[in-house]
C-alpha cells in the first residue's frame, strides 16, 4: 500500500490524534563529559523498568497545536503521510532563523506503522524543504529515547549538545542534533600567482 504526502497550512488536531506516538522505551540516552574534558559523548542507560510513552493527551496536543500552528504561520511547514486514508505520520519545520538554520520542530509516526520508511520519507522530505528555503542546516531538539537518537543518527545528523528539557517532564533532556547543508555556492578558486 503506498503512503500518500501532502503539505498542510493549518495544524489539524484530529489528523494529528490518528498519529498513535505511544512507545516502550527501553533506552535513553544520556550526556557524559570525554576522557579528556573538552567535547561531550552520549552513553546509553538501560531502562528498568521500561517507561511507557503514551498516546497524546488532550492537554499535551492542545499546547503543543498551538505552538506548531504558530511556527506556521510565520513560514514553517507541516507535512502529513497517509496510508489508507488514515495519518500515520507527519512533521513541522519552523521558519528559517537568522543564523540560516531551520527547526524540526517535530516529526512523529504510528506505532504501528514505525520502521517502515516513514520516518525517513517524511524526513527526507521536510529537509528537502529546508534546503529549498537556502537553510544552513536543519536543528533537531530530540527526545533522547533509543529510538529517536538511532533515527536521527541513520539520517546523517551530527549530534551537537544535550539540553534540558521541561516540555515533557518524563524525558528531562534533549539530544540537540544539527544536519549541515553544503552551500550551493561555492567560493571562485583563486589562482596562485
Amino acid at each position: 500500500m503506498s503512503i500518500q504526502v501532502n503539505e498542510l497550512m493549518t495544524i489539524d488536531v484530529e489528523i494529528m490524534r490518528q498519529v498513535d506516538r505511544s512507545e516502550i522505551v527501553d533506552g535513553l540516552y544520556c550526556g557524559r563529559q570525554t576522557s579528556n574534558g573538552f567535547g561531550l559523548e552520549l552513553q546509553k542507560i538501560n531502562q528498568d523498568p521500561s517507561i511507557k510513552i503514551p498516546s497524546w493527551s488532550e492537554e499535551g496536543m492542545s499546547s503543543r497545536s498551538k505552538k506548531w500552528q504558530q511556527e506556521i504561520e510565520i513560514g514553517g511547514h507541516m507535512l502529513t503521510a497517509s496510508k489508507a486514508g488514515k495519518t500515520v505520520g507527519f512533521g513541522i519545520i519552523g521558519p528559517k532563523h537568522a543564523d540560516g538554520s531551520i527547526e524540526l520542530v517535530a516529526l512523529f509516526v504510528s506505532s504501528e506503522v514505525r520502521k517502515s520508511g516513514i520516518g525517513t520519507l517524511l524526513f527526507r522530505q521536510l529537509e528537502a524543504m529546508a534546503r529549498m528555503e537556502k537553510a544552513s542546516s536543519l536543528l533537531i531538539y530530540s527526545n533522547p529515547t533509543e529510538s529517536a537518537v538511532d533515527f536521527y543518527r541513520r539520517q546523517n545528523c551530527e549530534i551537537v549538545g544535550i539540553a534540558d528539557k521541561s516540555l515533557v517532564t518524563r524525558l528531562p533532556w534533549d539530544v540537540v542534533f544539527a544536519k549541515p547543508f553544503e552551500s550551493e555556492e561555492k567560493p571562485p578558486n583563486k589562482a596562485s600567482t
